[in-house]
């Protein structure tokens, strides 16, 4: 079990208490209008996924997708690895996800997705920008429940090409505890994501720098492609 594995295992158990109410990303994607049928990657419980009809959803870690009453089509699979046909209009990967992956395995997810979608289907991909995190802490999410009370919190150290992010769990059901969970990202420019895209047969159509559809711009902490297969 690797450390991604291992960071889901636990995070799988709050989910969707911290993000569940998190709509900004939905409300965007049906802004742009998208079109069925839709897969997302790295779907996790399914909070993005599920707000489409009869969408499809795949995702990795076995314990993230059977959790949750999200109602959505459930594969358990490899996004480097798809097992799909070329049926999709639309494929999202959402809020960070390909970061996950360092370039060269960014690269490959790219080419298995274009080999999934049809001809002129869009791909959206939303990640931060760059090297956009700070030092210093972030105040992630706070959640309070009738059984369970959760503060978030994250700090970002940047090593090379990566980032090591810190997680720091404050729970509270009724017993109080602290803990600890990093997970591993891999930013990308928006330069390197695009000639990315074109050798995998993908031209960049749009992109926005967050949820309300502004444009992109050098300074702004998200970066949302919207790119066309050829």
């Amino acid at each position: 079990m690797n450390s991604t594995d291992d960071f889901y295992n636990f995070e799988c158990m709050y989910y969707d208490s911290l993000y569940g109410g998190f709509r900004e990303d939905v409300d965007f994607y049906n802004a742009i209008g998208v079109r069925s049928p839709v897969l997302e990657i790295f779907a996790g419980t399914g909070r993005i996924i599920s707000r489409f009809e009869n969408g499809i959803g795949l995702e990795r870690n076995l314990q993230m997708l059977m959790k949750g009453e999200n109602k959505f089509i459930k594969v358990q699979g490899d996004a480097r690895k798809l097992p799909f046909k070329s049926v999709f209009n639309t494929v999202i990967v959402g809020l960070n996800s390909f970061l996950l992956l360092p370039d060269e395995e960014k690269q490959g997810m790219l080419g298995e997705v274009r080999s999934v979608i049809v001809k002129g289907g869009i791909l959206f991909i939303d990640v931060i920008n760059g090297f956009s995190l700070n030092r210093g802490t972030y105040n992630v999410t706070h959640f309070k429940g009738t059984e369970i009370e959760i503060s978030l919190k994250m700090k970002a150290k940047r090593e090379g090409d990566k980032y090591l992010l810190r997680y720091y769990y404050s729970i509270k059901k009724p017993e109080k505890m602290k803990v600890l969970n990093t997970i591993t990202i891999y930013p990308t420019s928006y330069y390197g994501l695009r000639s990315m895209l074109h050798s995998k047969g993908f031209d960049v159509e749009k992109v926005f720098g967050d949820y309300d559809l502004s444009p992109f711009k050098e300074n702004s902490e998200k970066m949302i492609i919207k790119a066309r297969a050829v």
